[in-house]
Order: structure tokens, then C-alpha cells, then sequence
């Protein structure tokens, strides 16, 4: 592992990703509206679903007592707020994986084209190790959400490290949560850019976020080469 950044590095990572998406729009703007439009509809029918079900149990089983309605309604509704934070959490870590893709590609210096965001090997490891962090994020959704940004801090390489060196899901979470230890205030000081881009693509209609994400993610790939010492194309 590499010595942590100078400050320079998280401005000099998103310099980097707006002129990689910049130079590159079409692909990653398209990969970036088709994911995140599929997860918005999977996630649109899992809570339409839940809340369905959760509504026809509660209604078997309360029956007239307005009492065990009350207890069963507050445990429905937070049983369908952890489910749903799972989920989203998992259809995001999916959206992530497919944009990471075309960010390792323009990193290592080659063309991103569609085949490069839908293609490509490891698809259980990656829907695996999203699916661990959606639940560990999940978990710490019963923990009054603050342990939520220590999941998504130091477990924002674990796909990189899927997608890039093979590992598993549990060895690629050590693995960033490992280089996240040893570069905190670099991490620490993207992430919060990275929320921050993020949130503002949501205010914008949503609409943005389809520019924020490969943003986003272009200059997670940067950032992740840069603190492992690895060449990273001009």
C-alpha cells in the first residue's frame, strides 16, 4: 500500500473524472440513466410489493384488536424501512458496479464502450459483495444510521477490489476497509464529495444524479489507483 495522499489528491481526482466523463459522455451517460432507471423501477415494485404484504399480514393477524394493530403496524413499518434501506443499498452497490466498469477501463487507458458496462466476468462476486455491504448498512440502519457512514466509508472500495483484482466479497471489504484505514483523510474527505454531488443530483429532479454518479465513481477508480501506487492514463 502506498503512503497516504498529499491534500491535492481528491481535487485531483475529480478534476480527473470531469474530463474523463467529459471526454467520454455518451457511454457513461447512457450506462449511467439505464442503471439508475432500472433500479429506480426494482426498487419502485420491491417497496410497492413489501408494503402490500406487510398490510395483508398485519390485517390477518390483528383482526379487531386495535391494540395488536398498533404493535404490528410500528413493526411493519420498520421491517419494511430496513428492508427497503437494504435494498436500495443493493441496487445502488449495482448501479456503482456497472459504471465501475467503464472507470477502470478509461483509468487503464482504453475506450469505454456499452459492452464495457454490461459485460465482463465476476457478476455473482459483485452482486455478492453488494449485497454484504447493503446488509451491513441495513444493520446499521438500527443504529440510528450514524454506523451507516462508517459502512459506506470504509467499505467504498469493496467492488473496486472485485472488479480489479478478483477477490472475494469478505477479502475485498477487508481489503478496502484496510486502505481506507491507512489513507482516512483522503477517504474521508471523498466520501464527503461524493455525498454531497450526489445529494445535489437528487435535488435536481433526480436528474442529476445521472451526471453525479459516473463523477462520482470516475474519481472513486482515480483515487483507489492513486493510494495503491498503480499508473493511472492521462
Amino acid at each position: 500500500m502506498s503512503d497516504p495522499m498529499p491534500d491535492r489528491g481528491v481535487e485531483d481526482a475529480y478534476g480527473y473524472a470531469v474530463r474523463k466523463v467529459r471526454d467520454h459522455a455518451g457511454p457513461f451517460l447512457l450506462a449511467a440513466l439505464a442503471a439508475t432507471v432500472a433500479a429506480a423501477l426494482l426498487q419502485l415494485l420491491v417497496t410497492l410489493a413489501v408494503g402490500r404484504g406487510v398490510a395483508r399480514f398485519v390485517d390477518a393477524v390483528a383482526g379487531e384488536d386495535a391494540s395488536a394493530l398498533r404493535v404490528l403496524g410500528v413493526a411493519g413499518f420498520a421491517g419494511l424501512v430496513l428492508l427497503l434501506a437494504v435494498t436500495g443499498m443493493l441496487l445502488a452497490g449495482l448501479v456503482q458496479a456497472v459504471l465501475t466498469r467503464g472507470a477502470l477501463a478509461v483509468t487503464e487507458g482504453r475506450v469505454p464502450t456499452a459492452r464495457t458496462f454490461a459485460g465482463g466476468g465476476r457478476t455473482g462476486q459483485v452482486l455478492l459483495a453488494a449485497l454484504l455491504v447493503a446488509a451491513l448498512a441495513g444493520l446499521g440502519t438500527l443504529l440510528c444510521y450514524l454506523p451507516v457512514l462508517a459502512v459506506m466509508l470504509y467499505a467504498q472500495f469493496t467492488l473496486l477490489f472485485v472488479l480489479d483484482t478478483g477477490l472475494g466479497p469478505v477479502a475485498a471489504l477487508r481489503s478496502s476497509a484496510t486502505l481506507v484505514q491507512r489513507n482516512l483523510g483522503a477517504c474521508a474527505g471523498f466520501a464527503v464529495v461524493a455525498l454531497l454531488a450526489c445529494l445535489v443530483g437528487v435535488l435536481v429532479c433526480g436528474v442529476g444524479v445521472v451526471l453525479a454518479a459516473p463523477l462520482v465513481v470516475v474519481a472513486q477508480t482515480h483515487l483507489y489507483r492513486t493510494l495503491l501506487g498503480r499508473p493511472v492514463a492521462p
